[in-house]
């Protein structure tokens, strides 16, 4: 086959798989998602302020907030497709952070492999930011006193053409 020998045809033919046949794809290499039943422990709640790689959680009302969610949310229940998908879905996107934490923590801790860490990562996004644009008044003097000394200033630095 002609993707065999061309590396670009092979990655562009993978790039399409997984893009178009994500959940396929994984059900065919058996990630498996069983086996894994979430519950609050010290070491979970030590994770997100101690071995977290990224920004670390130090605020003890964050930790409270968050696990208040994870006692309403996730506690007891398996790890499963439908529990991704209800995180993914949630209304509150700070459950998605809770989780992503949680599902580091597994990783972390080994009790689920990197195959399905990776795709629950790119599965289950983190929390939405709002990008705060302001607008930002110009006064049209300053950029006519601006163009002025530009165009001042321009000959002295630019050489002749004429």
């Amino acid at each position: 086959m002609l993707a065999s020998r061309d590396k670009y045809l092979k990655q562009a033919l993978f790039k399409f798989t997984v893009e178009n046949f994500r959940e396929d794809l994984r059900k065919m290499l058996g990630l498996s998602l069983a086996h894994v039943v979430f519950k609050w422990e010290p070491g979970f709640e030590e994770f997100p302020r101690e071995r977290k790689k990224r920004r670390k959680v130090a605020d003890p009302e964050t930790i409270a907030y968050y696990k208040s969610l994870f006692e309403k949310h996730l506690k007891g229940k398996a790890l499963s497709e439908e529990l991704v998908n209800y995180v993914v879905n949630h209304e509150n996107k700070w459950l998605r952070n809770v989780f992503r934490h949680y599902i580091q923590y597994l990783y972390y801790s080994r009790r689920i492999p990197p195959e399905t860490y990776g795709w629950i990562m790119e599965v289950v996004p983190s929390r939405s930011y709002k990008l705060d644009v302001r607008p930002y008044s110009i006064d049209l003097e300053d950029v006519a006193e601006t163009l002025r000394y530009l165009e001042e200033n321009q000959s002295s630095t630019t050489p002749s053409t004429g």
